[in-house]
């Protein structure tokens, strides 16, 4: 017998963010052998263990989906905490004027205040101004990489919001680009931060087992051309892209749907919500 829906955590819009692009759907999957449950009553047993863990399941989405959404936001305050400091948005229009004579000194005074920001914020790696051209002004650091930043569409999202990108494999670790825009006291755009963030903290917050035993497991990601595409690799396999048949409750909560699904592979029960 096969019951299957799912919980949306979050509609999809095409924007690749964790608030939308990365859908916010969370899937659990828990496997439990069947003879571990005994012959006798087995079927009453079945149906009691199934209300059990359901119930778990969906104590368990509701806390991570609050714990991705905090930390997510928390992001969010921190970059903006740097594209608010007056001094920052200062050095940026005067670094933008073409006739400036002390440039040098001005972009070094800027790097000055990114470096404070890099050495007091934990998770920031590298931290770029840029004009709204995307334009490099001032960085912590003289990578070249740093001023392709602009190149990406997270940069053109943080032309108008505070935006958090979707996490990548750097070295070995994931990061993600952070990005906020910064106004002049007229409220128009004057330049935009841009940050190499450390997810490490994010990927530990959903591989933690607590709450679902040794084969339970979160899963975060988007649907992209019959693509689960999440976040960060699989606790049980190490996968980061599966096909969509394998995680229908995925494809059924960005379709709006939501509740538990079970399902049967040879000797295991698996259980989403």
């Amino acid at each position: 017998m096969q019951h299957e829906s799912a919980t949306p955590v979050e509609n999809a819009k095409p924007q690749r963010t964790l608030r939308a692009k990365v859908t916010l759907v969370i899937v659990v999957l828990i496997l439990v052998t069947a003879a571990t449950v005994g012959f006798v009553g087995y079927e009453f047993a079945q149906r009691t263990l199934q209300s059990q863990i359901e119930q778990r399941l969906r104590i368990v989405a509701a806390d991570r989906h609050r714990m991705l959404m905090t930390y997510v936001e928390q992001q969010q305050e921190r970059v903006g905490l740097v594209a608010s400091r007056t001094l920052l948005r200062r050095y940026a229009q005067e670094l933008q004027q073409p006739d400036l004579e002390n440039r040098q000194n001005v972009r070094e005074d800027a790097e000055r205040i990114l470096n404070d920001a890099k050495a007091s914020t934990s998770g920031f790696e590298e931290i770029a101004l840029f004009d709204p051209a995307g334009n490099l002004l001032a960085a912590t650091s003289p990578d070249v990489k740093l001023a392709k930043l602009s190149d990406t569409p997270e940069f053109l999202r943080g032309k108008s919001v505070r935006h958090l990108g979707l996490p990548k494999m750097e070295g070995d670790h994931h990061v993600a680009l952070l990005m906020a825009p910064a106004h002049d006291s007229d409220d128009e755009l004057t330049a935009v931060i841009a940050v190499v963030l450390d997810v490490t903290k994010l990927q530990q917050l959903l591989a933690d087992p607590e709450g679902l035993g040794q084969t339970g497991e979160v899963r975060v990601g988007y649907i992209e051309r019959n693509q689960v595409h999440l976040l960060f690799p699989t606790r049980s396999t190490g996968a980061k892209t599966l096909p969509v048949n394998v995680l229908p409750a995925m494809r059924k909560a960005v379709a709006g749907e939501q509740g538990f699904a079970s399902t049967t592979n040879e000797q295991e029960a698996i259980f989403a919500v």
